[in-house]
């Protein structure tokens, strides 16, 4: 099992060092809470493979995003999390977009060092995958998705459907 995150590419890439503190403080940015949304847990989407990361890209970016542009993810290894002993647990959440909701978990339990700690941890596993979807990638995927499950127009920002 795989959990998906919203993450800068440039902090994950594969030569980045997990021994390298300046290298771990930056990716830990990805894996903090944000005290100033008052967040309890680190928001992750569970997925089972590549394609389901993806149609999870276009949704997140669509349904969540103010505005359109390129998105960067990283699927992080779960064993990642449980090395650390870390509580992930399925926090639906009402109003989002369903698809997003099944999938939507908390990781629970995080402070400055446990976030460096996983930071240092994901650094070091070989299987984190890191992408990077266009903004012109996002918006094509999306016409399919939309076409698909009507549903979704309901969901998509308005600066989206603007584009499409």
């Amino acid at each position: 099992m795989w959990l998906w995150r919203n993450a800068r590419r440039a902090r994950w890439e594969h030569d980045r060092d997990p021994e390298n503190p300046e290298h771990v403080g930056e990716a830990a940015k990805d894996v903090s809470l944000r005290n100033e949304r008052g967040e309890l847990g680190l928001s992750v989407f569970r997925v089972e493979t590549t394609a389901e990361a993806q149609r999870v890209a276009i949704l997140y970016a669509s349904t969540l995003l103010d505005r359109p542009g390129k998105l960067d993810y990283m699927m992080a290894p779960s064993q990642c999390f449980e090395n650390l002993e870390l509580v992930v647990s399925h926090r639906p959440v009402e109003g989002l977009y369903p698809y997003l909701s099944e999938r939507h978990y908390e990781v629970m339990g995080l402070d400055e060092s446990v976030s460096l700690a996983l930071a240092r941890e994901l650094l070091a596993s070989p299987e984190r995958v890191v992408v990077r979807i266009r903004e012109s990638e996002l918006i094509a995927e999306l016409r399919k998705l939309m076409v698909k499950e009507p549903l979704l127009h309901h969901f998509v920002g308005e600066a989206w459907r603007n584009l499409l």
